[in-house]
């Protein structure tokens, strides 16, 4: 069987590929993690117990892996080190990048983001090193570059957009399947011309599946699995009798509600990814959104839809929907 290395693979992507594989009983799978989060699942996958930031992950280098799935790197410089040492010791190595890498602004609002026509962010010294969520994409890019520059691993980078679905912990795509649940009228903001792509999460799967397989392949990927929709969309195609009422993005801004996750979704300018190269690639075909959000349903269900963390501040929500009465 082909040896399979995990870095990560206890939490949402990650658990998600395991499960996978284990499905497909063809290999032979190593966990590599601090194993601090949801320790005891996979009772039947090797385990090895580090931190990848540290000299931990060195125990890695004494051994070949067919493959080597990266879903846990932030950070670019433990990553340069690790793959120095690993010249003839990793078949292929795929990497869960994003698409946060690109160099995202107003001059790209009208075109769909391809992995030649935009360029990626760069990463100062002190981005390598930053713990803040404002330096990720950086981050992600200087680890895309690392990679890049080691002309002898044969490597996939995969960039997803925001990932839904089953074992998301983040509550971003979920929230709003919370709310138009509770079947009342609730605040969106009104960017009907903003467009976005997502990543479900059964998709991304199927597509570091397949990386495992392909022969000829490119390095870069844009990995989003349906068509840009605006956020209204959306919500419309989980519920079309979804009670969202609309308020002006200022208005917003001025109570303090930003881009994130006080407003999950909304990212006050398009990201329009196209996977068309992905497509021809691969030759993979991705399950249709409305299905995805059935089965997303389906799993928070059997969760019994606990209260999302993300979403508006409540007493400012209210304030907002009793204006838009008067």
């Amino acid at each position: 069987m082909k040896k399979v290395l995990i870095l990560g693979g206890t939490q949402f992507i990650g658990r998600s590929v395991v499960e996978r594989l284990l499905e497909l009983q063809q290999y032979d799978i190593t966990l590599f993690n601090r194993q601090r989060t949801q320790a005891d699942l996979f009772s039947g996958c090797h385990k090895i117990k580090g931190d990848r930031y540290t000299d931990d992950i060195l125990q890695l280098t004494n051994q070949y892996w067919d493959f080597v799935i990266d879903v846990s790197c932030y950070y670019p410089a433990k990553l340069d080190e690790f793959i120095d040492q690993m010249e003839g010791r990793i078949g292929r190595y795929i990497f869960i990048s994003t698409v946060s890498v690109y160099q995202l602004d107003e001059a790209i609002q009208d075109q769909l983001i391809t992995e030649n026509n935009t360029a990626i962010l760069d990463c100062t010294e002190a981005q390598k090193t930053d713990t803040t969520v404002s330096s990720y994409g950086e981050r992600k890019a200087e680890c895309e570059r690392v990679l890049l520059k080691y002309t002898w691993l044969d490597k996939i980078i995969l960039r997803p957009c925001i990932v839904y679905g089953k074992h998301d912990h983040t509550d971003r795509f979920y929230y709003w399947l919370w709310k138009i649940r509770q079947q009342q009228r609730f605040v969106i903001p009104k960017c009907e011309h903003e467009k976005i792509t997502l990543t479900y999460i059964s998709d991304l799967v199927n597509i570091v599946v397949r990386s495992m397989d392909i022969k000829e392949h490119s390095i870069f990927y844009n990995t989003s699995t349906h068509d840009p929709y605006s956020l209204k969309e959306i919500l419309l195609k989980m519920d079309a009798n979804m009670q969202a009422v609309e308020i002006e993005v200022p208005t917003l801004l001025e109570k303090g509600i930003t881009p994130g996750m006080s407003a999950p979704l909304w990212f006050n300018l398009s990201l329009k990814v196209s996977n068309e190269k992905l497509k021809q690639d691969f030759n993979i075909e991705f399950i249709p959104f409305e299905q995805s959000i059935e089965e997303t349903k389906v799993y928070y269900q059997q969760l019994q839809w606990p209260k999302p963390k993300a979403g508006f501040d409540p007493a400012i929500e209210q304030e907002l929907l009793q204006d838009s009465i008067n």
